[in-house]
């Protein structure tokens, strides 16, 4: 295995599988190369297109010097063996089992996605100001993940992508001290667009089955102005943003007599 350090790109993505049997220890299956698992055949790191406990199961001890940073320990040979990039640059990547430690056998885990969540204005407003009958206000609302390239890429290994994109979401709306109520809903709108996508069988890899529009009549009351609105989570790839996805999530009319729009539904209005 080489080591890269030019940009990041999906085949340095690695999705981490959980080993029953072993707690603690992991398969790690390469994103773009589907099926090919890191491995440790003889004391020799490798990836195969298929799986061996005895060779394949890796583990993450946390550095006791560096916050963030991790040995990677092989779950077999006496779990002895480490991960080790031992020029530091862009070289063979190998195992060292010796007992000496360094810089070079440190690893860190950067997040799959980057996730912004705000409130966009989706149409123009409604203003009944000056005619002071009120109106009503048609339109189509869309809902669900959209990607910012053609549907017709597929996404490989679906499911473990599916699942980083709602926990990187979770993580966000805790950080960004999103309220409860607005939480929710978000989150709402991702387990439908992702149950969607698992109604179809093996997954919908060209992700057209994770979006859907809901019609919408809303009443403009009289003297008021209104503007719709609504929350979007938009995901960014730390491996260089192949696959941007949005989420389209709950839609609002928020009405005003001074044309101030304030309400607790609004997160970060652009």
């Amino acid at each position: 295995m080489i080591g890269y350090n030019g940009a990041y790109y999906r085949g340095q993505v690695w999705i981490l599988e959980a080993e029953p049997s072993r707690p603690g220890c992991y398969y790690w299956v390469n994103e773009k190369w589907t099926g090919w698992t890191m491995s440790n055949k003889d004391h020799n790191l490798g990836a195969w297109n298929s799986r061996n406990k005895d060779r394949q199961l890796w583990k993450m001890t946390p550095s006791r010097e560096k916050d963030g940073y991790f040995y990677i320990y092989s779950c077999n040979y006496d779990q002895k063996d480490r991960v080790v990039n031992p020029a530091k640059k862009q070289s063979e990547v190998k195992i060292w089992g010796g007992d000496a430690f360094s810089d070079a056998q440190l690893w860190k885990l950067v997040p799959r996605f980057t996730v912004k969540i705000y409130t966009t204005r989706c149409r123009g407003t409604r203003d009944d100001r000056s005619n002071q009958q009120g109106m009503e206000w048609d339109f189509v609302a869309e809902h669900g993940l959209m990607r910012g390239v053609s549907t017709s890429d597929p996404i490989p290994n679906l499911g473990p992508y599916g699942d980083a994109l709602r926990s990187s979401l979770q993580e966000a709306l805790l950080v960004n001290n999103v309220n409860r109520e607005n939480s929710d809903s978000i989150m709402d709108y991702m387990d439908q667009a992702l149950a969607r996508g698992r109604t179809v069988s093996g997954w919908e890899e060209t992700m057209e089955e994770w979006r859907w529009t809901e019609k919408v009549k809303a009443e403009i009351p009289a003297g008021q102005e209104c503007v719709n609105v609504q929350h979007m989570a938009e995901f960014t790839e730390t491996s260089g943003g192949e696959y941007s996805i949005t989420l389209w999530a709950a839609n609002k009319v928020i009405c005003s007599e001074d044309g101030v729009f304030t309400d607790d539904f609004i997160i970060d209005l652009d």
